[in-house]
């Protein structure tokens, strides 16, 4: 099973849910009508997929990789990820608009965790901190 995922230059972020539609490229039209002329007149434009937003959720051993991931996360605006969804869809070439944290917190009773951000340096065991960020994304169509 693949986790949620982003990825840039060999550094990765895994969510335990990453939430969100992916919208895909499409033709933009243009409405072109004028008044007083009847039927509807539009214009193809370019090849664009609209910004969207997708929710991540992500578990931690501790504060200290919780923190080091987000800003991680922030380093990312701007650039062009490679994007793995809930669904096990893989989309290259996503640029990353923004990155906003929601919320970060201690967990008050672990049943253990699904993420694998322990192989970031943090010691394999139950999670200890949750953090919610909601992401601007876009897909480039291209690659």
């Amino acid at each position: 099973m693949a986790f949620a995922s982003l990825a840039l230059d060999g550094d990765t972020v895994y969510f335990f849910t990453l939430k969100g539609q992916q919208e895909s490229p499409a033709i933009v039209v243009e409405d072109v009508s004028r008044p007083g002329v009847d039927g509807v007149a539009i214009r193809q434009r370019e090849f664009r997929a609209e910004p969207f937003d997708m929710v991540g959720m992500l578990d931690y051993p501790d504060m200290t990789t919780a923190l080091a991931d987000y800003e991680l996360l922030r380093s990312f605006r701007g650039c062009l990820v490679t994007l793995v969804d809930d669904y096990g869809v893989t989309t290259n070439n996503v640029v990353v608009h923004e990155v906003t944290r929601e919320s970060l917190r201690p967990v008050v009773t672990s049943t253990g965790g699904v993420s694998p951000t322990t192989t970031r340096g943090g010691t394999p065991g139950p999670a200890k901190v949750f953090m919610t960020v909601r992401l601007k994304l876009q897909q480039t169509g291209t690659g």
